[in-house]
């Protein structure tokens, strides 16, 4: 990796010990800071040893849902999380985001990925939160290992009062099968002063 890309500031490993996953957040690949994921797997031919399964990756290209696609200085991969059976979910956080249109000055937001027939994930949902600018909505990010609960961290959020921040829940209902889309649950809400 290149200099400054702070590969290793988080990783996440499968519920089956199979794979992990490396954030590189200060990765300049297609543009200044937009960070990079990495995917690593145990060797079937020698247990002991990790290897590198594929290319560094990021989202590109269309978003679903209409979202922008990744930007300069979003940092995808200070945070980031596996979920559900074998890893098939992958939560990644790109905090300082500016949401649709570059609109709202690192409001944040989190890329879900899914896991493919060819073993490497692609973008299956963008996930935002309703604090504004500045919020850091993904600044942390986790799944259960269950893979169907994602809570995220926006430690500016002000809908408690100025820079207080907050937790998002979001659900899966898998009932659509491939297409099955993550909904807001609960938030934001928690704080120190709050049930």
């Amino acid at each position: 990796t290149e200099q400054a890309a702070q590969f290793g500031r988080d990783v996440t490993i499968s519920d089956d010990g199979n794979r992990i996953v490396v954030g590189a957040f200060g990765n300049d690949t297609g543009g200044n800071n937009r960070g990079q994921l990495y995917t690593f797997d145990l060797s079937d031919a020698d247990p002991a040893n990790w290897q590198a399964t594929g290319v560094a990756f990021q989202p590109t290209g269309a978003i679903p849902d209409g979202n922008d696609p990744l930007g300069d200085d979003d940092q995808l991969g200070l945070r980031i999380s596996l979920g559900g059976d074998g890893g098939e979910w992958l939560v990644a956080s790109a905090h300082l985001d500016d949401g649709n249109g570059d609109s709202t000055s690192a409001a944040g937001a989190v890329y879900v990925f899914r896991l493919n027939g060819a073993g490497t994930y692609d973008v299956h949902q963008k996930l935002s939160g309703t604090g504004g600018a500045n919020a850091e909505f993904g600044r942390s990010v986790d799944i259960n290992e269950e893979g169907n609960l994602i809570a995220v961290g926006a430690r500016l959020e002000d809908t408690f009062g100025n820079n207080v921040g907050g937790v998002y829940l979001f659900s899966l209902d898998d009932s659509q099968g491939i297409g099955s889309k993550w909904t807001l649950s609960d938030g934001p809400k928690i704080d120190e002063n709050r049930d």
